[in-house]
């Protein structure tokens, strides 16, 4: 009696171009002890094949194991032979190496300059139907499932390749892709702050590929990306994380795996608001004074003299010291090289106010702060601009040949005159 507990083998189809003629195809797909897919489909004009023309092949029933895959992943998935259809398409690229470059295991490698010709469009017309009857016979091959062998071993493998009409196949019906407009927002978004490596990473494992995230732009990353771009923005392939192909991967999942894009969603706008609050904690803000700082300095200089030390602008028995502690502290506070009469301790959260009358000359004066105890202790220091001072009164009477000439101007036509003189920190004309 049969039972009711089973599922279907098959749950991904695997696109391949064969990178040879159809004769070298036939050869390398059906003579013992080589690769074999499960279809082939040759192309027109092809001088090795007799047939002349694009029709479906079959080499391997689909339900035996065809080598087409290798070592792969897609979707949780490992070793694609075991539950995927594949399917080889005569494509010939043309590849040049650069001998002297670092080799490299991956066929988009920098030691590899390859030329992509256009898939012949009557060839593409018999892929299409074939694959259309493939998953209406196999209803588990979901529409994210239909992959390039690029998708699956991007360390090793660049074939469909970036010529390959996946766009063409979707709007026959056969397997996934974007909303532009959604692409467009998620472009809009990821340019105003972009997202970082590791969540782009976990975007792609996400999806389907075997990304495992790192938080750098590692080789297998690069080569995951270039995979993605070929197969989705294949207008694109550069190779880099960017704007572009971060919103194309959100743009899937929002479209396929709402549930994991919303989590990732959440991730980046958590991201996006610690850098912000970074950013913002790097500018230079608003000061409350010429000198405005919180002691220890966790980015002390490497110069020993300038540690804790600080230039600031005032006028001879002029000036004010503040200080606030986040704990019970005590410091040495100098100014000129004098040491300051202080408390013995700061209460915390308490503000003390310091004249600096008796230390300070007019022009530059230094400030150097040491010893804070405890360890733990943060002092906010500040000392507050220079005040100018009205003594316009001292000075009334020696500047009336300066006012007899403006007056006489303005008597002449000149529409008015505004007038300051600081001397020392003192308004002596106004």
């Amino acid at each position: 009696m049969p039972s009711a507990n089973y599922g279907e083998r098959v749950k991904s189809l695997v696109l391949h171009f064969t990178a040879i003629d159809y004769a070298r195809s036939v050869t390398a797909l059906v003579d013992e002890g080589g690769l074999s897919s499960h279809y082939l489909i040759p192309e027109s004009n092809d001088p090795s094949d007799p047939g002349g023309k694009p029709r479906i092949i079959r080499l391997v029933d689909e339900n035996m194991r065809a080598w087409h895959a290798g070592r792969s992943y897609w979707q949780g998935r490992t070793g694609l032979n075991d539950h995927s259809i594949g399917i080889e398409i005569v494509n010939v690229p043309e590849c040049e190496r650069d001998g002297d470059m670092a080799p490299s295991l991956a066929e988009h490698g920098s030691n590899r300059l390859c030329f992509f010709p256009d898939y012949d469009p009557a060839q593409i017309e018999v892929v299409i139907e074939l694959v259309k009857d493939i998953i209406a016979r196999h209803p588990d091959i979901e529409p994210t499932a239909v992959v390039g062998h690029s998708d699956i071993a991007f360390d090793r493998k660049n074939d469909p390749g970036p010529r390959f009409p996946w766009f063409e196949l979707y709007q026959a019906g056969v397997g996934a892709w974007y909303d532009n407009e959604t692409l467009a927002d998620y472009w809009k978004t990821f340019n105003e702050q972009p997202a970082s490596i590791g969540l782009l990473q976990s975007a792609l494992r996400a999806y389907g590929y075997g990304v495992i995230e790192t938080g750098i732009a590692d080789t297998s990353t690069l080569n995951a990306i270039s995979a993605f771009q070929m197969h989705f923005l294949p207008w694109h392939v550069s190779g880099e994380p960017d704007s572009r192909t971060t919103a194309a991967v959100f743009a899937l999942l929002d479209k396929y795996f709402p549930e994991q894009k919303d989590a990732l969603l959440s991730r980046y706008e958590k991201e996006r608001e610690l850098a912000i609050a970074t950013a913002e904690s790097e500018l230079p803000g608003v000061r409350r004074g010429q000198v405005d700082a919180v002691l220890p300095d966790l980015r002390p200089s490497k110069r020993a003299f300038v540690k804790d030390r600080f230039a600031f602008k005032s006028y001879a028995g002029r000036g004010e010291l503040i200080i606030e502690s986040n704990l019970p502290a005590s410091a040495t506070v100098s100014v000129n090289g004098e040491v300051l009469s202080l408390d013995d301790e700061f209460a915390a959260d308490n503000t003390y106010r310091y004249s600096l009358a008796r230390r300070t000359r007019t022009g530059i004066n230094t400030l150097a702060v040491s010893n804070i105890e405890p360890a733990e202790a943060q002092l906010h220091i500040q000392v507050p601009y220079p005040e100018l001072k009205d003594n316009t009164q001292a000075y009334q009477n020696r500047f009336t040949a300066v006012d007899e000439l403006i007056n006489q101007e303005v008597a002449e036509g000149f529409p008015g005159a505004v007038l300051l003189i600081v001397k020392d920190g003192e308004i002596i004309k106004r």
